[in-house]
């Protein structure tokens, strides 16, 4: 545990009275995480389809040139960046290594997966229909585009949630951090 000093925590035995009282998982939280989830799903699949303007008719199987696997690569790739800047807006520490280390060596281990399946054999025997579709999504500049877009609607009320939990509904560690700071005396310029 690195969020506070043993000494801190140790005074502060309140601290870890949420995970026994069920304040960190219920059935309430678990509903919320599913509807998060159908909401990222929906937004990150439906803004690539309308941003690349997919039709039904561009559904095609043995077409790897169709924009239909386009835009399901830049969904993947959308859903992705979600998964990893939701896990960093709600951690405790934004600047931390142990915070931001994983997130970008996850974040990485994309590039890797999309070159395996797009563009190796063992990949297009899995998948043929993506064959050097992948990275498309970074040379299309509509593809591009839309994915800042669908993350931003994807994580809008994720921001929103932290946002207000932080500063009208903080957790106990968030208040013992607070009055830590207010606690420490201001160093003065000389």
């Amino acid at each position: 545990d690195e969020d506070l000093p043993d000494s801190v925590s140790i005074a502060h035995p309140d601290l870890y009275l949420v995970g026994p009282q069920g304040q960190l998982f219920n059935a309430a939280i678990f509903a919320k995480w599913i509807m998060y989830s159908v909401w990222h799903g929906l937004v990150c699949w439906m803004v690539p389809y309308w941003w690349l303007d997919v039709s039904t008719g561009d559904y095609d199987v043995d077409d790897a040139s169709s924009i239909f696997w386009l835009s399901s690569c830049t969904s993947f790739f959308a859903c992705v960046v979600v998964v990893l800047l939701r896990s960093f807006v709600f951690s405790m520490n934004y600047c931390k290594a142990s915070t931001c280390l994983p997130v970008l060596v996850a974040f990485a281990s994309y590039f890797p997966w999309a070159i395996v399946l797009g563009y190796t054999s063992f990949g297009n025997n899995l998948q043929p229909n993506v064959e050097e579709v992948p990275l498309k999504t970074f040379s299309d500049p509509d593809a591009l585009v839309c994915i800042p877009i669908a993350v931003g609607i994807a994580l809008t009320p994720d921001v929103l949630e932290r946002f207000f939990e932080h500063f009208f509904f903080p957790s106990e560690m968030t208040k013992v951090r607070t009055r830590r700071r207010q606690r420490l005396p201001t160093v003065k310029k000389t």
